[in-house]
């Protein structure tokens, strides 16, 4: 669904806020884990907030057209009352939620907090509480206005941004939401307005390559990301505008089904440049998968091609007839070498289960495919560490991105887990 097309929210049908209960008041900023080790901010002792927290229910939340301005279509929009609140987000037409951008956004001073919720059949009880494996949240704290937690059950990891929400400061923030099943966590992907040329208001600018970063917490959960809850602390004068979408705009995520069935790969709002594919393994002597890109339509069973002018690249990878890992690529017509590659001189696919990482950047002639695979100083999941690829791959036309991205085994004995797609180039050339 474009965000390029706008359309007026007529008299806030679907945009007005759904009212909750309060939640306790901050005791230190944190959730439910302080320690110095996971960066969670450090417990204080001191209360968050002095008197009594604003009711929501009694919050005047009524806001005119003008007030909140022109709602992308999709979109829902609210405005969150000063003072302590603890408010539902609106619902988006489709009914959920993977983007969400809050202008005017403050933490408060002292130890108070900003908070976003996932997960949450009713408004949650207490800022500090333990979440469950489907629960998430993101925390901006006063009392460390630069930093932004994001958390999943009782896991977390830490954001650090120049947009501080401490001292009373008001920022624009925006951040993708989203995966997160019984064998994968979820995942929050932060841009700070203005920071690496980020800009909240136009989704065009928001890929992996502007964001402030991106945190997988915990090891698995499914979350309901649609229900969402906005809390901030009861010193808190800032009157957010948040504006929701359904779909996030620079990731998605496909647990992939084991058989030999051609399964689609999600497409983010700003296209598919970055494939990381978690849990490959390959057991038995001439078992492969496919990654396939820019395909019209699903491809016939068997083996996949790639001919001259169709636009396709075909990634292959796993153990051919000798034991042997092989990777290469198909495009145009041509095949490329069958590579025989190794992180920590460990053959890939072979043994423990291959985290490998794959972009393609487009030339106007021609394209180049980078490879790398998580080790000992290489992480898939830590954009900083991708420097060298294990492959560098020159290809002899550009591949399509307006076609369907597929992946598949070829038969038992080879699995991937997961496909994680990105909207950017994350990795060095």
């Amino acid at each position: 669904m474009s965000w390029h097309r706008l359309v007026l929210c007529i008299a806030l049908a679907g945009c007005a806020e759904k009212s909750g209960d309060s939640v306790d008041s901050d005791t230190d900023g944190a959730g439910a884990d302080t320690s110095e080790d996971t960066g969670a901010p450090a417990d204080t002792g001191t209360p968050a907030d002095t008197g009594t927290e604003d009711s929501a229910d009694s919050a005047d939340t009524e806001d005119t057209q003008e007030d909140l301005g022109v709602v992308p279509e999709g979109a829902c929009r609210q405005r969150i009352p000063s003072g302590g609140q603890t408010l539902a987000l609106c619902d988006t037409p489709a009914g959920t939620v993977g983007h969400v951008r809050i202008e005017g956004l403050s933490a408060g001073n002292g130890f108070s907090s900003a908070q976003l919720f996932f997960g949450f059949d009713s408004a949650p009880t207490a800022a500090q509480g333990t979440l469950t494996q489907s629960q998430a949240k993101l925390l901006w704290y006063a009392g460390d206005g630069n930093a932004v937690y994001a958390y999943q059950g009782e896991e977390n990891d830490r954001f650090e941004t120049t947009a501080s929400v401490g001292g009373g400061n008001e920022v624009i923030v925006c951040v993708d939401v989203f995966g997160g099943s019984a064998s994968t966590p979820g995942r929050f992907i932060l841009w700070a307005d203005g920071e690496n040329g980020a800009d909240c208001d136009d989704p065009a600018t928001l890929t992996v390559e502007t964001a402030v970063g991106a945190r997988t917490v915990g090891t698995a959960g499914a979350v309901d990301w649609s229900k969402a809850w906005f809390y901030q602390a009861s010193g808190v004068t800032a009157s957010p505008i948040i504006t929701v979408f359904p779909e996030a705009v620079a990731g998605c995520e496909v647990v992939v089904d084991e058989g030999d069935a051609w399964q689609t790969l999600c497409t983010p709002a700003n296209g598919a440049d970055h494939f990381r594919l978690s849990g490959v393994t390959a057991t038995s002597n001439s078992r492969y998968f496919y990654l396939v890109m820019g395909e019209d339509a699903v491809p016939p069973s068997g083996n996949p091609t790639a001919e001259a002018g169709d636009g396709k690249l075909v990634m292959t990878g796993g153990r051919n007839h000798m034991g042997v890992s092989w990777t290469w690529f198909r495009t145009n017509g041509v095949t490329g070498t069958q590579h025989q590659l190794a992180v920590d001189e460990t053959a890939l696919y072979l043994s423990d289960p291959t985290e490998v990482c794959v972009e393609i950047e487009n030339g106007a002639t021609d394209a180049t495919a980078r490879v790398w695979a998580t080790g000992t100083t290489t992480d898939c999941a830590d954009w900083s560490t991708l420097g060298a690829p294990l492959l560098t791959e020159s290809l002899s036309a550009p591949v399509s991105r307006t076609g369907t991205d597929y992946v598949k085994h070829s038969n038992l004995g080879v699995r991937v887990e997961s496909v994680l797609v990105l909207s950017g180039q994350v990795g060095a050339p």
